[in-house]
């Protein structure tokens, strides 16, 4: 059991992860059928999946997809991986994790299924 203290610190994260949408402020489907989504920052999965499973989803039909994270401030690696699957038609290795203490290395993010046509980035993106 966990003590009462991180009980109620937990709490008062996901009130704030509620609060700010789980860091999607917005996604919309634009004219010309160009998928829209803001995205403050990349939660914990295991408050904001279901968020960003629901948004991701209905984008997945349209032909192209921006994604705005100008006022993104970030997040754990393996929270944005959801969004290779929108972004990358084949198998992309994304990250790995490096363990200085152990010398361990453990890939992650290898993700693919795109059925957005287009993604539109800017000179910054890759």
């Amino acid at each position: 059991m966990k003590p009462r203290q991180d009980v109620e610190e937990e709490r008062g994260f996901h009130d704030m992860l509620k609060k700010e949408h789980y860091g999607i402020t917005s996604y919309e489907i634009l004219e010309g059928n160009t998928g829209y989504l803001n995205l403050r920052f990349f939660g914990p999965l295991e408050y904001c999946a279901d968020t960003l499973v629901k948004a991701i989803q209905a984008l997945a039909y349209t032909e192209s997809l921006i994604i705005d994270l100008r006022e993104c401030g970030g997040g754990m690696d393996p929270n944005a991986i959801p969004f290779s699957v929108v972004i990358f038609e084949k198998p992309v290795h994304l990250n790995d994790l490096y363990f200085r203490t152990t010398g361990d290395t453990t890939p992650t993010g290898v993700m693919a299924g795109c059925r957005v046509k287009n993604c539109i980035t800017n000179p910054f993106t890759y």
